[in-house]
């Protein structure tokens, strides 16, 4: 009577499961699963080492004798769960920047640089985005470009901003920006 009852269970617990979508313990657990398909892939920094150095080569393609300005934006925790305030490193999404102030005896305006550094990465493979949750210019005179290329883990945002002078005149900021999507992070232990 007792064996009966414990099959009987069993069976109950076994269809309950199938039609939930439980997995049994020799396939682990749903969140097993997905720890271990998180461990391959393209990491943030495999993606930033793809896409920074197209990003520098078209700075100094645009504005050539001008040593560029780079710095790391850092990276943010995009991983764990969509709750707010819980984000884990198990993820990162970094940022670099490569900023070039102009020569005032350079008289280009802004859309004619940025489209200079846009032509350059085109030719490389990049791809013009019109990005939906792009950010409007922060100043009236800024003109920005955003491009992904196929198989890149991320975007580059290419803007270029006038800054007049205390002699009067106008010289541009040209700055890329490299932004890799939310990627697995290699040096996470949970």
């Amino acid at each position: 009577m007792r064996a009966h009852h414990v099959r009987t269970t069993a069976a109950v617990v076994a269809l309950v499961c199938s039609v939930a979508g439980c997995s049994g313990s020799l396939g682990g657990s749903e969140k097993e699963k997905e720890k271990d398909k998180g461990a391959t892939g393209t990491t943030y920094k495999q993606a930033m080492d793809a896409m920074y150095p197209d990003a520098l080569s078209a700075m100094k393609a645009t504005m050539p004798g001008i040593e560029p300005e780079e710095s790391s934006g850092g990276s943010y925790e995009c991983g764990g769960w969509d709750f707010i305030d819980s984000k884990d490193a198990s993820k990162l999404k970094a940022v670099a920047d490569i900023r070039i102030p102009g020569d005032p005896t350079d008289t280009r305006q802004s859309d004619a640089l940025v489209d200079a550094a846009v032509n350059y990465l085109t030719k490389k493979g990049w791809k013009i985005d019109t990005r939906q949750d792009a950010h409007p210019p922060a100043e009236s005179d800024e003109v920005i470009k955003y491009l992904q290329k196929p198989g890149a883990s991320g975007f580059i945002s290419v803007s270029a901003t006038p800054f007049k002078l205390t002699s009067g005149k106008i010289s541009q900021t040209l700055t890329t920006q490299v932004i890799t999507d939310c990627l697995r992070n290699p040096d996470w232990k949970k």
